[in-house]
């Protein structure tokens, strides 16, 4: 870029008055990061940027719209990228399916009607209070649709706490008691760390506790949970919950990328759609 371009998108971003009527939009959060690497780049004496400050400023004090195009324009290049994004996971989903929606595959749990003929498949954790709110919705679900297999894949980026649980869950899954334990962890009202956990389970006369901390230390979860983080990575996903819909022949997929405060109607839309 040109010395004096440089120049003009470092002063820009210096106006008090773009700061005031741009704030945290789009455009000013791009510029921002831009900032550093902006001044770093640029020599000008204080007299040269105290001089073409004004005239900038001048400019846009009676050219304000400038800045609203500027901004729309970006917001434009930020939605065509996410449209681009979106297609290129519905295509890694088509070309992951398999993976995706075989239920036998270690550190899956699996939920509603093990031979459902409609699959909804999420990535979660237990650490995304989005997640935890989805549990709700997805229990109403399986009441409504008997014939409704959820996959539970957990995605615990979050950190220690989101794979401690994730693995609690899924060692209980060998006393048949995964979704005791998912739902006792997602219905509590705070988001537990391992200390909290651990109370809670010690709690549970329906677990057999010694079954339950040994299972948690089976090294086969931790490689589970390395698989689950290299699927998410293959299929571009960008965070939980997310939910993959599905037919039992996989011959109709559907994609929600995220949760809304929609949700639940996007999930029985998407449950209409594969069948």
């Amino acid at each position: 870029m040109k010395k004096i371009h440089w120049l003009i998108l470092l002063l820009i971003i210096s106006l008090g008055a773009t700061t005031l009527l741009l704030k945290n939009t789009p455009f000013m959060v791009k510029l921002k990061t831009m900032r550093r690497g902006i001044q770093n780049s640029t020599n000008f004496s204080s007299q040269q940027v105290e001089s073409i400050e004004k005239i900038v400023h001048s400019y846009l004090m009676n050219n304000p719209e400038i800045l609203l195009e500027m901004d729309k324009k970006i917001r434009e290049q930020e939605a065509a990228k996410q449209k681009a994004r979106l297609e290129r996971i519905k295509a890694n989903i088509i070309k992951y399916r398999n993976e995706i929606f075989d239920a036998q595959l270690p550190g899956r749990i699996i939920l509603g009607n093990p031979e459902g003929e409609i699959t909804i498949v999420e990535f979660t954790q237990h650490q995304c209070p989005a997640c935890k709110r989805s549990t709700t919705i997805l229990n109403d679900i399986i009441k409504i649709h008997p014939e409704i297999r959820i996959i539970a894949i957990y995605w615990p980026f979050l950190g220690a706490d989101a794979a401690y649980a994730a693995k609690a869950v899924m060692a209980a899954q060998k006393q048949n008691k995964a979704k005791l334990m998912d739902d006792l962890i997602c219905n509590h009202h705070r988001t537990l760390d391992k200390a909290q956990l651990d109370q809670l389970l010690a709690e549970q006369s329906e677990l057999d506790q010694k079954t339950l901390l040994d299972g948690m230390q089976d090294s086969s979860l931790d490689k589970a949970l390395v698989a689950n983080f290299n699927l998410a990575k293959n299929l571009e996903i960008s965070g939980t919950p997310t939910f993959i819909v599905a037919n039992k022949a996989l011959t109709k997929i559907t994609l929600i990328p995220e949760y809304t405060n929609n949700c639940k109607q996007e999930l029985m839309d998407a449950i209409n759609d594969v069948k």
